[in-house]
């Protein structure tokens, strides 16, 4: 019998990779693509050749929702993430500060819209294990995270906090929180902590992998989404 495969977060660039090889080895996995708009549905299909309207679902992980659409299916990919925005204006003030020479060691800025990444990286990652438990039928779930999660000094967690609001930023530290719910959920799972993720080609380059974030100490800390 095939493996139903629920994959969250389809519409993005990590999930849109992992259904594409569940959908190619079709003797094997017979995957679901949940995203949270119509939207991003529509758009899904137009992207991959011969997906099919019972091959997506609509579903808003940061909302209640009495559905579940986790039911008969036995594994869960999690692939939901918030997603940055950079700073126009924080372009143009890098550009200048190079050209005078002075922007060495600056960075563009990047800030989180809607409430994100605590409505999408912790409540929305903490309703999508509840639905797994609560379907009765998911039997490992697969949560694609972040290298940094130990980390509370990385910069990453700076990206659009604010003063005084404890939700805001916080990015990776709202992804170990979703870890640890997880791993005390009872389910089994697995979870993968990537570096920077890169829109390049894999299976060109060595895979080295470790643990506890010691990767971090290395010069080179990025790897495709393929790989």
């Amino acid at each position: 019998m095939k493996i139903k495969v629920v994959v969250t977060g389809a519409g993005g660039r990590t999930g849109k990779i992992v259904l594409q090889k569940l959908l190619a080895l079709t003797d094997q996995f017979e995957p679901l693509a949940l995203v949270r708009t119509e939207k991003s549905a529509k758009q899904l299909k137009k992207q991959i050749q011969g997906l099919t309207d019972d091959q997506v679902a609509v579903y808003d992980v940061t909302k209640n929702d009495a559905r579940n659409p986790l039911e008969n299916y036995d594994k869960l990919v999690i692939c939901t993430s918030a997603t940055p925005k950079i700073k126009i204006w924080s372009i143009i003030k890098l550009f200048f500060l190079k050209l005078i020479g002075r922007g060495k060691n600056v960075r563009p800025e990047f800030t989180f819209p809607n409430g994100q990444p605590y409505v999408v990286d912790w409540l929305g990652t903490k309703q999508q294990i509840d639905l797994a438990k609560a379907s009765k039928s998911i039997n490992q779930v697969v949560m694609v995270s972040s290298m940094g999660g130990t980390q509370p000094e990385n910069f990453l967690n700076t990206i659009g906090r604010v003063p005084d609001d404890d939700k805001s930023g916080n990015i990776l530290l709202w992804k170990r929180k979703a870890e640890e719910y997880l791993i005390q959920s009872g389910l089994a799972y697995t979870i993968v902590h990537p570096g920077g993720l890169l829109d390049k080609q894999g299976g060109e380059n060595k895979v080295i992998m470790d643990f506890d974030d010691s990767l971090l100490q290395r010069k080179t800390r990025t790897i495709p989404r393929d790989d």
